[in-house]
């Protein structure tokens, strides 16, 4: 191990003790892409639909009727978390997306939000999911809380 030059502060450099060379690519297709997707578009769609009250057309089938104020709530808590996911994704050096190759070397971040919590962005999503009922009021997200249990 030895300390990163350029690396955000904290950051501890893992040589890799490989004996090929090889690229490794995780399990890339295009469903992972759209998936991937879907999940920052749903985001934002159900966000429009609250602003601008379109939500109440569907609401009534699927969602409890929260009041406005907690609405709001969940709406900032969403756009809090997706500026949480960045700054921590920036902070990671280590972040590979999943349709690119691997790195050779290993970065451990021990500074910035991984100072607070080794998975910043599993705790992240457990709130995502906390503030998504809040600003719909559908309760078929609470069930993805219960996986955290």
């Amino acid at each position: 191990m030895k300390r990163g030059n350029g690396l955000p502060n904290g950051s501890i450099i893992i040589e890799t003790n490989s004996i090929n060379n090889e690229i490794i690519i995780p399990g890339y297709n295009i469903l992972l892409l759209v998936g991937i997707g879907s999940i920052s578009f749903l985001n934002f769609f159900v966000i429009f639909l609250c602003i601008f009250d379109f939500w109440n057309i569907v609401a009534n089938y699927i969602a409890l009727d929260l009041p406005r104020w907690l609405n709001w709530i969940g709406i900032v808590g969403i756009w809090t978390q997706d500026c949480w996911g960045g700054f921590v994704i920036g902070y990671n050096v280590n972040y590979t997306p999943a349709y690119k190759p691997m790195k050779k070397e290993y970065i451990l971040a021990t500074g910035g939000p991984y100072k607070l919590v080794r998975r910043p962005m599993y705790i992240s999503k457990a709130f995502l999911v906390i503030f998504f009922f809040l600003a719909t009021g559908i309760l078929f997200t609470l069930i993805g809380i219960l996986t955290w249990l």
